[in-house]
């Protein structure tokens, strides 16, 4: 008696992982982008921590209670964001899943296209809630 698999046997055993990937990769890419809201999710949360932080500094020492920008970096990939108020900044990146800088106060975060504005009079840093990229993934 051969040990050997038979031709119908191969063709059956492709078709199986074939039917197996059409599944789990679609699933793969939705979970790899809820992983990149969720990591915007938390570098929103720590910018507005950081915020709080440098309010508090900042009054202690007869400033005004908000920096006026964010970072002094420009909109180039690979310029470091938020570096005034978080310790460890964010790097700027075209990619999926990073944030990019598109004007003075304005950042967006790729994977969604959700646009984030700091306000430094009022000291936030939040997106327009009633446009739906924003309202789905950023609820805080």
């Amino acid at each position: 008696m051969k040990n050997a698999f038979t031709m119908l046997e191969m063709i059956f055993v492709i078709v199986v992982i074939g039917i197996l990937s059409a599944i789990a990769i679609p699933k793969f890419a939705a979970t790899r982008d809820d992983a990149h809201v969720a990591k915007a999710r938390s570098t929103v949360a720590s910018i507005r921590s950081g915020l709080a932080t440098q309010r508090t500094n900042r009054i202690m020492r007869g400033l005004d209670p908000f920096p006026e920008h964010l970072d002094d970096g420009g909109t180039a990939a690979g310029e470091e964001l938020f570096d005034n108020v978080l310790d460890y900044p964010v790097r700027s990146s075209g990619d999926s899943g990073h944030w990019i800088k598109t004007g003075d106060d304005t950042y967006r975060f790729n994977t969604t296209n959700t646009i984030f504005t700091y306000d430094s009079d009022e000291g936030t840093f939040d997106c327009d809630h009633d446009k739906p990229e924003c309202s789905s993934n950023f609820e805080f």
